[in-house]
């Protein structure tokens, strides 16, 4: 069933279900099979993507392989001839919880007053590492809007905020942010006016100096 995903490069629900069954079973078949880039990154477009069509029913699904792809811990020994797994799934629970979370803030909050009110617990579930990277994906599809820094008139918006958390707590995602910036700070500002364009870039140059800095 993941194969037939990732040949299409589309989740399938009914697939999507087995893996789940798979993964949640008392035996379930190695980590490593469920954390191919493309199939990670299916799950996060689904997950994060403004607009992404997701079946409500099979969410929690989508939510668990995330989590368990992300945070399990699966080991293998070989004693005289034997293998012996180890598995360690304390993390599982702690991390869907958290893309539960922003998930659900993501969804309801429809301007950045909306998302101030819920910040703190942002910043929180931001410390888990497949919540920073959706929220990546996520400030990625908003501020490539293109009015979208004329509307948010802030030094420093809310969303550009959540990045300069999401880089003090995971430095393998400092690459992706660093990209996002870059091709921001490269970006077309339609008819705003030379002074605000330069503020904007300013303000970007502050937040590659604070991720550099990391």
């Amino acid at each position: 069933c993941l194969s037939s995903m990732l040949s299409k490069d589309s989740l399938n629900p009914a697939d999507i279900v087995q893996l789940h069954k798979l993964y949640n079973s008392t035996d379930p078949p190695p980590v490593e099979l469920i954390r191919i880039p493309q199939f990670l990154n299916l799950l996060v477009e689904s997950l994060f993507k403004p607009g992404s069509k997701i079946n409500q029913e099979h969410k929690s699904k989508y939510i668990y392989l995330l989590a368990y792809a992300s945070s399990v811990c699966d080991t293998y020994t070989v004693r005289k001839g034997s293998n012996r797994r180890s598995l360690n799934k304390d993390e599982v629970k702690g991390t869907m919880q958290a893309l539960e979370k922003v998930h659900a803030i993501i969804g309801e909050c429809k301007g950045s007053m909306d998302l101030l009110a819920e910040l703190d617990t942002l910043y929180k579930c931001c410390k888990f590492a497949a919540v920073s990277v959706g929220v990546i994906r996520w400030v990625q599809t908003i501020v490539s809007e293109h009015n979208y820094f004329s509307l948010n008139s802030d030094y420093c918006p809310i969303h550009l905020a959540l990045l300069d958390e999401v880089v003090s707590n995971h430095p393998l995602l400092h690459n992706s942010v660093l990209q996002l910036y870059m091709e921001l700070f490269e970006g077309s500002y339609g008819e705003m006016e030379i002074l605000a364009i330069l503020e904007i870039k300013k303000m970007l140059v502050d937040r590659l100096v604070n991720l550099l800095s990391r």
